[in-house]
């Protein structure tokens, strides 16, 4: 137990303590513990920023994977940039040019260096790994909100701190999304192909931590573009991302991982709506317990599909999704949304409605 005077005579030790706890209670799901260690400290106006950082962080990943509030994380999360004196991008009108420009400069940056540079990387110091970190979350919240060109600079200079300052625990899957905007953007198949290789080298080589968001990003938006689907479901790699995730404490992406491995890919796949249907419960409950909401709602949106395709009686419409599973839309989350017009209009397909 700290003294009462805790803020004075074991000041940096109260922070640093108050900092793992607000850590630890938002990887259990208990969002407002958490809360209650970032309030303890940022409430004090004798913390200097570069202390505030990781509470800030903290409280930036609560907004985006458990409240849902995306917009308000990402002007956090920039707001805490103008207190550090950085900035993402020049200026909102201009962000579209920047982006793209940003983006071929990467992509060549990464081809410049030598092969064996990637082996003999080292790892980023504390203070480089902080604007990474903060990063990540603008990224996270960019991607639920659509705003792709804030989400493409923050992989950008992600990986531009990794080829100037070493490894961190992000720097796989921003590698991965490189990949992937070269797919998608440039056609690029080839340094696609070679960037996503790199992405999961890196992981390896730089070990556990958020090795499930790098493993679920190169196969799911990046390697389902050139391999069969099939060879995902035989070797079971998200079943293994998932199990990593959770393990490391990466419960956003363990649980996009599990609910690919469980629900999307089986259907794809074309597997019996009763398998799928059985392990739709055991999904959402896991997503429900660890408080990832966008998952939940995914997960929802899958199996009121199902239960469309299954019998369409049991909904007034089955073309549109509500019934027993999902009697409401969904909160106002963009890719939530996007999901269900997306799986929407597969039904609207399937029962051939005018």
């Amino acid at each position: 137990m700290l003294p009462e005077d805790k803020w004075t005579s074991n000041r940096s030790l109260a922070i640093a303590l108050h900092t793992i706890g607000s850590q630890v209670e938002l990887a259990l799901g208990h969002a407002g513990e958490s809360q209650d260690y970032c309030d303890a400290v940022l409430s004090r106006k004798d913390i200097e920023i570069d202390l505030q950082i990781p509470l800030r962080v903290v409280e930036i990943q609560r907004l985006s994977t458990v409240e849902m509030k995306y917009p308000c994380a990402i002007e956090s999360a920039l707001g805490l940039l103008k207190d550090m004196k950085k900035r993402l991008f020049w200026s909102r009108t201009l962000l579209p040019v920047q982006a793209i420009s940003v983006l071929r400069q990467t992509i060549k940056a990464i081809k410049r260096k030598p092969k064996d540079f990637y082996l003999r990387i080292g790892l980023m110091d504390d203070k480089n790994k902080e604007m990474a970190d903060i990063l990540e979350r603008i990224r996270y919240s960019c991607y639920h909100t659509k705003k792709i060109f804030q989400m493409i600079l923050c992989d950008c200079k992600s990986v531009q701190l990794t080829l100037q300052h070493g490894l961190c625990e992000h720097s796989g899957a921003c590698f991965a999304m490189i990949g992937f905007y070269a797919t998608v953007l440039f056609s690029n198949f080839e340094d696609a192909a070679r960037f996503r290789t790199l992405a999961l080298s890196t992981q390896s080589h730089f070990g556990k931590p958020r090795a499930c968001q790098t493993i679920f990003l190169c196969h799911w938006s990046s390697l389902s573009w050139t391999l069969p689907l099939q060879s995902f479901s035989s070797s079971s790699v998200f079943y293994d991302a998932y199990t990593k995730g959770m393990q490391n404490g990466e419960g956003d992406f363990a649980m996009w991982s599990l609910i690919a491995h469980f629900v999307r890919i089986p259907i794809i796949l074309g597997k019996p709506i009763d398998q799928i249907l059985e392990a739709c419960p055991k999904v959402l409950a896991q997503t429900e317990e660890i408080s990832q909401t966008s998952q939940a709602q995914t997960t929802k949106l899958y199996w009121q599909m199902l239960l469309n395709l299954r019998d369409p009686k049991q909904a007034k419409d089955p073309v549109q999704l509500k019934g027993a599973v999902l009697s409401e839309n969904p909160d106002e989350d963009v890719y939530v949304t996007a999901y269900q017009g997306y799986l929407e209009c597969k039904l609207l397909l399937f029962y051939d409605h005018e």
